[in-house]
């Protein structure tokens, strides 16, 4: 529905939503399968189908880091302010956004959040600026494999985090590509709608109007290029690690109400 809503239904238009998860989809002419099995493919009409992934961790990590870590009752919008004066590759602090455990690509419940790199140097934004470039690589480390056979994509982004110019331009240019908002944020129940209207042979509803256009940056990119093979090298660093944590938890909580 998302990808209907915003008119990405092609191989060449990606949607990106990130709400309190997040998820990454393009439409093909074909079914696609991975061998690796990281991403889905099903039958969306006709001769469409629909590739993607999704991911447990979306803006509900920034929501826990102002909650539970930061404990501040300032705004998102607050937040993004601090998070825009940090450098892209926030001096070097990565996080790891797998707070929920992960789905795709690397369907692994075991995975934990991580921040790697933390210095005296590094303040509350700098906090604030990795989770939010975390959560993109997460969803990004998905439409990489999407883009292995689609290499040509424009990417339409759907979600709460749609909000945040700084947000989307970060997803500019880690993905090297140009991210587009369309007239509805909320494109699910927009496709909903297109949907419903064709089933009824309704006259097509009006396209969407892009409302905004943002490229990406070349030096930031090879900054986040970076990052993101280090993202990616993190994770299969400790995912043993986290395995053998999550053994521990297991064997120290009680199975049965007696052994209380």
């Amino acid at each position: 529905m998302a990808n209907i809503g915003t008119g990405a239904v092609d191989k060449h238009s990606m949607v990106i939503t990130i709400g309190t998860s997040s998820a990454a989809r393009i439409i093909t002419d074909k079914p696609v399968t991975d061998p690796s099995m990281r991403t889905f493919c099903y039958h969306a009409k006709d001769n469409n189908y629909i590739i993607g992934g999704a991911s447990n961790n979306g803006a509900v990590v920034l929501q826990w880091l102002a909650e539970t870590l930061l404990q501040t009752h300032e705004s998102l919008p607050t937040l993004f302010k601090l998070a825009k004066n940090i450098p892209a590759g926030c001096d070097g602090l990565l996080f790891l956004p797998y707070i929920l455990g992960e789905r795709a690509p690397i369907w692994d419940s075991h995975a934990k959040g991580n921040f790697f790199g933390l210095t005296i140097n590094h303040t509350k934004a700098h906090l604030v600026r990795a989770v939010m470039e975390a959560v993109i690589y997460g969803v990004y480390s998905i439409g990489k494999i999407l883009m292995e056979k689609n290499p040509s994509v424009e990417i339409y982004a759907t979600g709460g985090f749609a909000n945040s110019p700084l947000w989307l331009q970060i997803l500019a240019d880690v993905s090297n590509c140009r991210v587009l908002v369309s007239g509805s944020v909320e494109s699910s129940a927009m496709g909903a709608v297109v949907a419903g209207m064709e089933s009824l042979n309704l006259p097509p509803f009006p396209a969407n109007k892009i409302l905004s256009v943002h490229e990406p940056d070349a030096a930031r990119h090879e900054i986040y290029k970076l990052q993101f093979k280090k993202f990616e090298r993190l994770y299969e660093l400790l995912k043993d690690e986290f395995k053998n944590d999550s053994t521990i938890v297991k064997k120290d909580v009680p199975v049965s109400i007696e052994e209380l």
